[in-house]
């Protein structure tokens, strides 16, 4: 079950409250790719819809093993830069998803 981290190529929000990151989950690999399609298409959350309205262009950074618990304690860190291998030199105690790089490379070359 993966949990996966969008990057977003500059914050979305106010000066005073951005956000870059989005941190999501998915059931099992079909799902998966649905749901990346639907953020990708910009029919996916609000944060990655108002990001794709706006011209703001994203990108799979990392997608982990975990499940809805897992998506959980990442998001009430309120730090998801932190999870984001692009962003930081943060190495987290979560495991790669086994067909990661596959994933991202079909996401990545839009």
């Amino acid at each position: 079950m993966p949990v996966y981290i969008i990057c977003l190529e500059k914050p979305l929000g106010s000066e005073k409250h951005k956000a870059s990151h989005y941190i999501g989950y998915s059931p099992n690999t079909r799902t998966l790719y649905n749901r990346l399609k639907q953020h990708f298409n910009g029919r996916g959350s609000a944060f990655t819809r108002a990001a794709y309205e706006k011209g703001i262009k994203f990108k799979v950074t990392a997608i982990y093993s975990g499940d809805r618990i897992t998506e959980r304690k990442m998001k009430n860190q309120k730090n998801h830069k932190k999870f984001c291998p692009n962003c930081t030199n943060y190495k987290p105690k979560y495991r790669k998803f086994r067909n990661h790089r596959i994933i991202m490379e079909n996401f990545n070359k839009c």
